[in-house]
């Protein structure tokens, strides 16, 4: 996705800032033509570098600016912990097995309303498929 159709910044009036930008955290951005996501450290006690914020992202040549980065990059979101990973996972195991479930139980239902029509259609039929 390129970062020019990429999400924008969570909050316009504040660029390259993430998403709860008091917490230190991995968030995933996007940098412009880039071809994959990149997870970068947002560390929200560092300081803005002169900007009227207070965070910045982690950065080995120090470049970590928000409003550097929202030149550069375009924010995705936060990154999800193992833990979320797994509540998100079994939710959807969840979710995808009462549809299998209730798609069941459709099959079911139609499989004895198949039986009663060939019961009236034959009546020496005994109805089992």
């Amino acid at each position: 996705m390129p970062a020019d159709t990429a999400p924008a910044w969570p909050n316009p009036a504040r660029p390259g800032v993430p998403t709860l930008p008091e917490v230190d955290a991995f968030h995933w951005l996007l940098r412009r033509n880039g071809a994959w996501p990149e997870a970068w450290l947002w560390q929200s006690d560092a300081d803005g570098c002169g900007t009227e914020y207070s965070g910045a992202w982690a950065e080995s040549d120090g470049d970590g600016q928000p409003d550097t980065m929202a030149r550069w990059y375009s924010y995705l979101g936060p990154c999800h912990t193992p833990q979320e990973v797994a509540t998100i996972r079994a939710e959807a195991f969840a979710a995808g097995w009462m549809a299998a479930r209730e798609a069941n139980g459709r099959m079911d239902m139609a499989k004895e309303v198949a039986a009663a029509i060939r019961a009236l259609i034959h009546p020496t039929t005994t109805g089992e498929t």
